[in-house]
């Protein structure tokens, strides 16, 4: 099964109406030149580095390869760190089979996946590769063919398409023939994947169809119905055939609702709930309020508001916007509120815009990194504000109110306004006012009506869901 156009159009997706920058623009010129022959420099001295420094990986059961991100290295509910999204999977899955962890280490920022994956070889009880293990010559070989072929057909290319052709399909390629590799060496029984949509995902998913190796892809982010990632009504039947995981684990109805709606077919979607919200089921017994705030420093008699911010999803205007709002408030409120930062794991943990804005307003707020536990910080806040984070959603398991921000419309944030959660702060004066609602009896009445709604359609299996999943993976195994 070879990879065609269709298929190739399906990894571009929406990236298709992205503007082609002037960073694109230099990796054409640096790719067209000598670019593939510094890569390959790049990949030959990093590999002979990763054989060096790691270590065997011990098999005697049938083994499920996982996606395991950098991002999901983090606490976990003890003081030992982990794959926080994985880890309740994992254990359950432990007395039956054994597992491979593996992701690429990032070409711009090679050194922090070498420092976790170090990490990960001194201290996780879980066999890790890096993905960059697996480059073979038949990676390099295809890559280079692709390449040959576009040079000879001599096609007048734009430069969105030069881009495409030029850098962007020839990693597809690349990536499919070192994830065929990979299945080769590992034999794994399934494949599991966090983030289906991804470029590298749809390529593991694209190579395990190749080597017949079944493939679970478990949410981990937002779906709604105009969401990029989840939009196949464009894709051939060939397409989804290929490039759709064999089962797609959902939160709830909702999400099912919506992928089908999109073209995915009935029989891939299962309902499951979410694996990472299981334990908190027990939350009362795991968190204590006092112990968290004293960790950090915070008087535990003031009320406590954590924002889960999402400063690499919004242009430079709204996330200005956003941080005088929130400054300019808890400035004039400090004596009766405190503000917590959570960076988000995917945005620049320095927090630049935070730290200055902190600074000036005379270091009012508490600036977390994305590593912390934010179950441990929902559960000790009196309310959360975000703007379509999932952190909502553990904010409402949880039976904290969520104050949204939309001084800009930039994203959609349906999956709380939907279900009546419409606290949504469009002006100056909004978040005074609706931290004033929230503490009514009148208000607190309503909001467990809208949260019964909520976990019914979106948390199925609340405590129970990584059982669901693990029977799906059973099933797809056998």
């Amino acid at each position: 099964m070879e990879i065609t156009v269709n298929d190739l159009r399906c990894f571009v997706g929406h990236r298709s109406q992205e503007n082609i920058n002037a960073k694109k623009s230099l990796l054409v010129g640096f790719y067209k030149t000598c670019g593939y022959y510094v890569e390959f420099l790049f990949d030959f001295f990093l590999y002979l580095f990763l054989k060096t420094v790691s270590g065997k990986c011990k098999s005697t059961r049938p083994k499920i390869i996982f996606t395991a991100q950098d991002v999901e290295w983090r606490y976990g509910g003890d003081k030992s760190k982990t794959d926080v999204f994985y880890n309740p999977l994992l254990n359950k899955l432990k007395g039956d089979y054994d597992f491979l962890g593996t992701y690429p280490l990032e070409k711009g920022l090679p050194f922090k996946g070498l420092r976790i994956y170090i990490e990960k070889l001194r201290s996780w009880n879980v066999c890790h590769r890096p993905f960059n293990l697996y480059i073979s010559s038949e990676s390099l070989k295809k890559e280079i063919e692709f390449l040959r072929f576009v040079r000879k057909k001599k096609m007048n290319l734009s430069k969105s398409d030069e881009y495409y052709f030029f850098v962007f399909f020839p990693h597809i390629i690349k990536y499919i023939e070192m994830a065929k590799e990979m299945i080769r060496k590992e034999k794994p029984k399934a494949i599991v994947i966090q983030n289906e949509y991804g470029v590298w995902e749809k390529s593991l998913i694209f190579a395990a169809k190749q080597e017949n190796i079944p493939t679970v892809a478990i949410q981990h982010g937002v779906v709604y119905d105009t969401h990029p990632g989840y939009n196949f009504k464009n894709w051939n039947k060939n397409s989804i055939k290929n490039l759709l995981a064999d089962k797609v684990c959902v939160y709830g109805n909702s999400e099912k609702d919506v992928l089908i709606n999109n073209g995915c077919p009935e029989e891939k979607v299962v309902v499951t709930g979410h694996l990472r919200y299981d334990f908190l089921k027990d939350a009362d017994k795991i968190f204590d309020r006092d112990k968290t705030l004293e960790k950090y420093g915070i008087d535990k008699n003031k009320k406590i508001v954590l924002w889960a911010t999402q400063t690499h999803g919004f242009d430079n205007k709204e996330n200005r916007l956003n941080a005088e709002m929130m400054f300019n408030f808890f400035s004039k409120m400090k004596d009766r509120y405190h503000l917590i930062i959570k960076l988000h794991p995917g945005e620049d943990q320095n927090a630049p815009l935070y730290v200055r804005f902190n600074q000036r307003f005379g270091n009012i707020a508490t600036i977390l990194k994305g590593k912390e536990n934010t179950f441990e910080l929902l559960y000790a806040c009196d309310a959360l504000v975000t703007k379509h984070s999932t952190v909502g959603i553990e904010a409402i398991i949880l039976n904290k109110p969520i104050i949204i921000t939309e001084l800009e419309k930039s994203a959609n944030i349906s999956l709380y306004t939907d279900y009546g959660f419409d606290l949504v702060i469009r002006k100056e004066g909004d978040l005074e006012k609706f931290l004033e609602l929230i503490e009514t009896k009148k208000y607190r009445q309503e909001f467990a009506m809208l949260r019964s709604e909520f976990m019914e359609d979106r948390v199925a299996n609340f405590g129970n869901a990584t059982n669901e999943i693990a029977k799906v993976i059973y099933q797809i195994v056998r």
